[in-house]
Protein backbone atom coordinates (compact mmCIF):
# COMPACT_ATOMS: atom_id res chain seq x y z
CA UNK A 1 0.00 0.00 0.00
CA UNK A 2 1.45 3.48 -1.02
CA UNK A 3 0.15 7.14 -2.11
CA UNK A 4 -0.30 6.44 -6.06
CA UNK A 5 0.50 10.05 -7.27
CA UNK A 6 2.52 11.61 -4.04
CA UNK A 7 5.45 10.06 -5.00
CA UNK A 8 9.22 10.51 -3.16
CA UNK A 9 11.09 10.70 -6.16
CA UNK A 10 13.75 13.32 -7.27
CA UNK A 11 12.49 12.37 -10.91
CA UNK A 12 10.85 16.13 -11.81
CA UNK A 13 9.25 15.19 -14.91
CA UNK A 14 7.84 11.97 -13.25
CA UNK A 15 6.62 14.53 -10.48
CA UNK A 16 4.76 16.47 -12.72
CA UNK A 17 3.28 14.13 -14.78
CA UNK A 18 1.90 12.46 -11.56
CA UNK A 19 0.45 16.06 -10.01
CA UNK A 20 -1.05 16.74 -13.34
CA UNK A 21 -2.45 13.25 -13.00
CA UNK A 22 -3.54 13.85 -9.90
CA UNK A 23 -5.26 16.90 -10.40
CA UNK A 24 -7.60 15.99 -13.14
CA UNK A 25 -8.77 12.75 -11.31
CA UNK A 26 -9.83 15.17 -8.08
CA UNK A 27 -11.56 17.64 -10.72
CA UNK A 28 -13.48 15.26 -12.16
CA UNK A 29 -15.06 14.44 -8.29
CA UNK A 30 -17.98 15.41 -6.98
CA UNK A 31 -17.58 17.16 -3.66
CA UNK A 32 -20.36 19.07 -3.21
CA UNK A 33 -21.27 17.27 0.15
CA UNK A 34 -17.47 17.10 1.13
CA UNK A 35 -16.04 20.48 0.17
CA UNK A 36 -13.59 20.59 3.03
CA UNK A 37 -11.88 17.46 2.09
CA UNK A 38 -9.92 18.65 -1.33
CA UNK A 39 -9.94 22.21 0.21
CA UNK A 40 -7.95 20.73 3.23
CA UNK A 41 -6.19 17.42 1.79
CA UNK A 42 -5.14 17.76 -1.77
CA UNK A 43 -2.40 20.85 -1.00
CA UNK A 44 -1.68 19.10 2.82
CA UNK A 45 -2.44 22.08 5.02
CA UNK A 46 -1.57 19.66 7.75
CA UNK A 47 1.84 18.56 5.85
CA UNK A 48 4.28 17.49 8.90
CA UNK A 49 1.55 18.81 11.71
CA UNK A 50 1.13 16.59 15.57
CA UNK A 51 -1.31 14.29 15.73
CA UNK A 52 -2.84 16.20 18.83
CA UNK A 53 -5.97 13.47 18.81
CA UNK A 54 -7.29 10.21 17.08
CA UNK A 55 -10.66 9.17 18.23
CA UNK A 56 -12.14 6.77 16.42
CA UNK A 57 -16.07 6.38 17.64
CA UNK A 58 -17.19 3.12 15.65
CA UNK A 59 -20.83 3.38 17.62
CA UNK A 60 -21.21 6.72 15.36
CA UNK A 61 -19.16 6.03 12.45
CA UNK A 62 -16.55 8.81 13.43
CA UNK A 63 -13.47 9.44 12.81
CA UNK A 64 -12.22 12.84 15.10
CA UNK A 65 -8.74 14.05 14.82
CA UNK A 66 -6.93 17.22 15.79
CA UNK A 67 -3.98 17.90 13.86
CA UNK A 68 -1.44 20.98 13.83
CA UNK A 69 -1.12 23.16 10.54
CA UNK A 70 2.30 23.97 10.30
CA UNK A 71 1.64 25.13 6.51
CA UNK A 72 -0.76 28.06 7.96
CA UNK A 73 1.99 29.16 10.25
CA UNK A 74 4.41 28.91 7.12
CA UNK A 75 1.90 30.95 5.17
CA UNK A 76 1.53 33.35 7.81
CA UNK A 77 4.95 34.12 8.84
CA UNK A 78 6.07 34.73 4.94
CA UNK A 79 3.03 36.95 4.97
CA UNK A 80 4.24 39.05 7.61
CA UNK A 81 7.74 39.27 5.95
CA UNK A 82 5.93 40.77 2.88
CA UNK A 83 3.83 42.97 5.09
CA UNK A 84 6.80 44.68 6.74
CA UNK A 85 5.75 43.08 10.33
CA UNK A 86 7.94 42.50 12.67
CA UNK A 87 8.73 38.74 13.08
CA UNK A 88 6.68 37.66 16.60
CA UNK A 89 5.57 35.08 14.77
CA UNK A 90 7.91 32.64 16.81
CA UNK A 91 5.59 33.74 19.75
CA UNK A 92 2.56 31.92 18.42
CA UNK A 93 0.24 29.72 20.28
CA UNK A 94 0.82 25.98 18.86
CA UNK A 95 -3.26 25.82 20.22
CA UNK A 96 -4.01 28.98 17.56
CA UNK A 97 -3.01 26.67 14.43
CA UNK A 98 -4.72 23.42 15.66
CA UNK A 99 -8.09 22.35 13.47
CA UNK A 100 -10.59 19.60 14.37
CA UNK A 101 -11.23 17.21 11.32
CA UNK A 102 -14.13 15.09 12.16
CA UNK A 103 -14.94 12.29 9.31
CA UNK A 104 -18.79 11.03 8.77
CA UNK A 105 -19.99 7.89 8.15
CA UNK A 106 -16.93 6.12 8.34
CA UNK A 107 -17.18 2.82 6.96
CA UNK A 108 -13.85 1.57 6.33
CA UNK A 109 -10.83 2.36 8.27
CA UNK A 110 -7.58 0.20 8.78
CA UNK A 111 -3.63 1.28 9.42
CA UNK A 112 -0.90 -0.31 7.95
CA UNK A 113 1.61 -1.72 10.40
CA UNK A 114 0.12 -0.62 13.39
CA UNK A 115 2.24 -3.30 14.89
CA UNK A 116 5.81 -2.99 14.71
CA UNK A 117 9.02 -4.31 16.24
CA UNK A 118 11.63 -2.02 18.30
CA UNK A 119 14.86 -2.88 19.38
CA UNK A 120 15.58 -1.18 22.60
CA UNK A 121 19.38 0.10 23.41
CA UNK A 122 19.55 -3.13 25.49
CA UNK A 123 18.72 -5.27 22.65
CA UNK A 124 15.58 -6.57 23.61
CA UNK A 125 12.67 -6.44 21.33
CA UNK A 126 9.65 -5.68 21.42
CA UNK A 127 6.22 -5.61 19.87
CA UNK A 128 4.09 -1.62 19.81
CA UNK A 129 0.88 -0.77 18.29
CA UNK A 130 1.26 2.74 16.50
CA UNK A 131 0.44 5.46 18.85
CA UNK A 132 -0.97 8.69 16.87
CA UNK A 133 0.67 11.31 19.46
CA UNK A 134 4.14 10.28 18.51
CA UNK A 135 3.56 10.24 14.85
CA UNK A 136 2.35 13.11 12.67
CA UNK A 137 0.91 13.58 9.17
CA UNK A 138 3.05 14.10 5.89
CA UNK A 139 0.63 13.76 2.81
CA UNK A 140 -2.82 12.57 1.74
CA UNK A 141 -4.37 11.46 -1.16
CA UNK A 142 -8.05 11.11 -2.40
CA UNK A 143 -8.55 8.13 -4.08
CA UNK A 144 -11.20 6.30 -6.85
CA UNK A 145 -10.01 3.04 -5.40
CA UNK A 146 -11.25 -0.26 -6.02
CA UNK A 147 -12.38 -0.36 -2.38
CA UNK A 148 -14.42 2.50 -2.56
CA UNK A 149 -16.11 1.69 -5.78
CA UNK A 150 -16.83 -1.71 -4.41
CA UNK A 151 -18.49 -0.45 -0.54
CA UNK A 152 -20.07 2.33 -2.64
CA UNK A 153 -22.22 -0.36 -4.48
CA UNK A 154 -22.39 -2.61 -1.08
CA UNK A 155 -24.27 -0.28 0.40
CA UNK A 156 -25.88 1.97 -2.11
CA UNK A 157 -23.97 5.41 -0.59
CA UNK A 158 -21.54 7.85 -2.20
CA UNK A 159 -18.36 7.90 -0.61
CA UNK A 160 -14.77 8.90 -0.34
CA UNK A 161 -11.63 7.52 0.11
CA UNK A 162 -8.60 9.08 1.65
CA UNK A 163 -4.97 7.39 2.13
CA UNK A 164 -2.79 9.43 4.73
CA UNK A 165 0.43 8.67 4.62
CA UNK A 166 2.22 9.37 8.41
CA UNK A 167 6.24 9.94 9.29
CA UNK A 168 6.82 6.79 10.60
CA UNK A 169 5.89 5.30 7.29
CA UNK A 170 2.36 3.88 8.22
CA UNK A 171 -0.86 4.71 6.22
CA UNK A 172 -4.09 5.01 7.04
CA UNK A 173 -7.20 3.84 4.77
CA UNK A 174 -10.29 6.48 5.54
CA UNK A 175 -13.67 5.48 3.67
CA UNK A 176 -16.43 8.21 4.77
CA UNK A 177 -19.36 10.11 3.51
CA UNK A 178 -18.08 13.52 4.21
CA UNK A 179 -14.66 15.35 6.57
CA UNK A 180 -15.63 18.53 8.29
CA UNK A 181 -12.64 20.75 9.14
CA UNK A 182 -13.02 23.95 11.55
CA UNK A 183 -10.12 25.46 13.58
CA UNK A 184 -10.26 24.23 17.02
CA UNK A 185 -10.29 27.51 19.25
CA UNK A 186 -11.67 30.66 18.10
CA UNK A 187 -8.75 32.94 18.10
CA UNK A 188 -8.25 35.18 14.66
CA UNK A 189 -5.09 34.39 13.14
CA UNK A 190 -5.26 38.16 11.73
CA UNK A 191 -4.63 39.16 15.22
CA UNK A 192 -0.49 37.62 13.38
CA UNK A 193 -0.89 39.86 10.70
CA UNK A 194 -2.05 42.79 12.08
CA UNK A 195 -5.60 42.59 11.10
CA UNK A 196 -4.74 41.86 7.37
CA UNK A 197 -6.47 39.20 5.67
CA UNK A 198 -4.51 35.99 6.12
CA UNK A 199 -4.04 34.32 2.60
CA UNK A 200 -3.37 30.33 2.65
CA UNK A 201 -1.45 29.27 -0.59
CA UNK A 202 -1.85 25.62 0.90
CA UNK A 203 -5.73 25.37 0.06
CA UNK A 204 -6.82 23.82 -2.50
CA UNK A 205 -10.00 26.03 -4.61
CA UNK A 206 -10.10 23.94 -7.62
Amino acid sequence: MRLKYKIDTENEKLVKRRWKAYLALVRSMDFSKSPDLPKYFVYDFFHDGEFKRFELDFNRSLLIMELESIEAWCDIFDQCVQLGLPRAIHDHRCEDFIYTCTFYGVVYFAVEHDLIEVETETGEVRYEFWQPDEDAYRYGEIMDSPLRQRLCRKLKRDLFHLRMETHAARYLDIVFEKVVVRKKNKVRLEKYTGGRRVVFRSLFNG
